[in-house]
């Protein structure tokens, strides 16, 4: 099944800004879901972490640190730990912010995902995914392979999953199960910055951005703003 051939859908190559706001996932319980294309079963929680890519760590540590007053998670990634391993070698530091993080990577090698994606912003990095929290990561991946929406790579059925960007309009989202991630006090940072207000995403138009938040993943629009 995850097998298929995914559609192929335009690449994102020009994109204007467009502002939508969806209603927080735990907050839309009792509020109609998503409409005809099938999003409203989906059980989605909440973001539960946005991937940033970097050339320089320490910059990194002192933007999010001194500058937002973060901290570093040093339980799940200690600083100077070095990089991980696997295909993608990378340094990643994780810095809470109210109840998820930011998963910042510096790539060891120019010749890896991370180094491409990182030379294609002539060295600036910035956003390279965001993760979205499930319930029940197997139904809400058939239902999104309802929608034409496919792994990127073969999938064991249970662990986190890449979206193929050319089934979500270009974007590169995650799904993972539900973890109940939970920072602890100590790694909360100094109250300078709390919580993630939103996350802002570029869309061809609005009517666009609604067909994949609203109409696949089942968020609802929020027009009272």
């Amino acid at each position: 099944m995850w097998n298929a051939e995914p559609p192929t859908l335009p690449k994102i190559i020009r994109t204007d800004m467009i502002h939508l706001d969806f209603t927080p996932f735990e907050l839309a319980e009792n509020i109609p879901r998503g409409n005809s294309f099938g999003g409203e079963n989906m059980t989605f929680t909440r973001v539960h972490h946005v991937s940033l890519v970097t050339g320089d760590m320490e910059e990194a540590r002192h933007v999010m640190c001194d500058g937002f007053g973060l901290a570093i998670d040093e339980h799940r990634t200690p600083w100077n730990q070095g990089p991980t391993g696997g295909a993608e070698s990378a340094t990643t530091v994780e810095f809470p912010i109210g109840e998820m993080f930011y998963a910042v990577s510096k790539p060891e090698s120019d010749d890896s995902v991370l180094g491409r994606f990182l030379a294609s912003t002539n060295g600036r990095g910035g956003m390279y995914y965001i993760s979205i929290a499930s319930d029940d990561i197997i139904a809400d991946m058939q239902r999104l392979a309802s929608q034409g929406v496919t792994p990127k790579d073969d999938w064991d059925g249970m662990s986190p999953v890449f979206l193929d960007p050319d089934t979500c309009q270009g974007l590169l989202i995650q799904i993972r199960p539900e973890d109940h991630y939970y920072t602890h006090p100590h790694y909360r940072g100094n109250g300078v910055v709390t919580g993630m207000a939103h996350i802002g995403i570029a869309s061809r138009s609005a009517e666009e951005a609604r067909e994949l938040w609203e109409g696949i993943f089942g968020l609802t629009e929020d027009k009272s703003k």
